[in-house]
């Protein structure tokens, strides 16, 4: 009979982690306490401010800050030339005011045009003034136009005849208020004469 025994057979247990086949477990974790991991949530975007479009510059700004620039870079240009230029007689001076005083006109009539959205072909006749910068450019534009012919032997007569016809409509009082701005004006190139005729016979007698 002890021939015939036959010990028994001690099948090997699986490991605790192996998985039987066709099984569909998840994964078996290290330590059964952990819990999982909250996943920490993304913080939302921050919001683009929108930019807001930029405002249209009224028309008298445009023109003010034209004006400046274009003033601007003309008294630099002459603080230049003045430091450069030999010194002058009071006929050269006089000369010299002339020409910058024309320049000035053009520039003037330049920007009136500009301002009015006129071209170079474009006459003054195209100029509808309406609000007080309207007008100023208009007044800049006539003058520059008009003392450009002021070499002809006409142009006096021509002046005359026109602030006549121009004050025939007018009040008495606005009248007399044109002709004291043009008094004030005749009586400061007055004065200006006389500095020009002490200088010249001061600088005569020191010769």
């Amino acid at each position: 009979e002890k021939d015939d025994y036959e010990p028994p057979s001690f099948a090997k247990k699986p490991a605790a982690g192996d998985r039987w086949e066709g099984e569909d477990e998840e994964d078996v974790k290290d330590n059964w306490d952990d819990e999982d991991e909250e996943k920490e949530p993304t913080p939302p975007a921050e919001a683009v401010p929108a930019v807001a479009p930029k405002k249209k510059k009224p028309l008298s700004q445009i023109i003010q800050e034209k004006e400046e620039r274009r003033r601007r870079e003309a008294e630099e240009k002459r603080a230049r030339e003045e430091e450069e230029r030999p010194a002058l007689t009071p006929e050269e001076e006089q000369a010299e005011k002339l020409r910058r005083q024309r320049m000035q006109e053009e520039a003037d009539l330049q920007l009136a045009k500009e301002a009015f959205g006129l071209t170079d072909t474009d006459g003054i006749e195209n100029l509808q003034p309406v609000t007080r910068d309207d007008f100023d450019n208009l007044r800049k534009a006539l003058a520059a136009k008009l003392t450009s012919c002021e070499k002809s032997p006409h142009y006096m007569n021509f002046l005359d005849d026109l602030l006549r016809d121009l004050s025939l409509n007018m009040e008495p009082e606005d009248v007399k208020r044109l002709s004291s701005s043009l008094n004030a004006v005749a009586n400061e190139k007055v004065k200006q004469q006389k500095v020009s005729i002490t200088c010249a016979s001061f600088k005569n007698l020191r010769t």
